[in-house]
């Protein structure tokens, strides 16, 4: 074997291969983190100028789901990292059928 071939030793592709999912776990949960609060932003600081329970009334009878999948990964985020979404569930009703209703302002936007 010549040291002109391109051949890559095992240990060298380990660390390849660490750098690599380790980088690509830390792009994944950087970008989870943002899209959540980018995402609940549109309902508790509309850019379009909706209030909250306008945004909220937008979701329909999606609203319950929504809300359950954002519960869902606010805990998955705060598992991985404590201390991730640090912002106080919102005030809200949930109806059978699905829509969401807000009974209070949160207390804050922040992630």
């Amino acid at each position: 074997m010549s040291i002109l071939d391109n051949t890559i030793s095992k240990p060298m592709a380990q660390q390849k291969v660490k750098a690599q999912v380790l980088s690509t776990i830390k792009v994944l949960y950087a970008k989870m983190l943002n899209d959540f609060g980018s995402a609940f932003g549109l309902i508790w600081s509309n850019p379009d100028g909706l209030t909250p329970a306008e945004a909220l009334e937008s979701l329909g009878t999606d609203g319950k789901e929504v809300f359950t999948l954002a519960g869902i990964l606010k805990q998955a985020l705060n598992t991985a990292k404590p201390g991730s979404i640090t912002a106080a569930n919102p005030d809200v009703d949930i109806a059978e059928d699905g829509t969401v209703t807000l009974k209070a302002a949160p207390a804050s936007i922040d992630k």
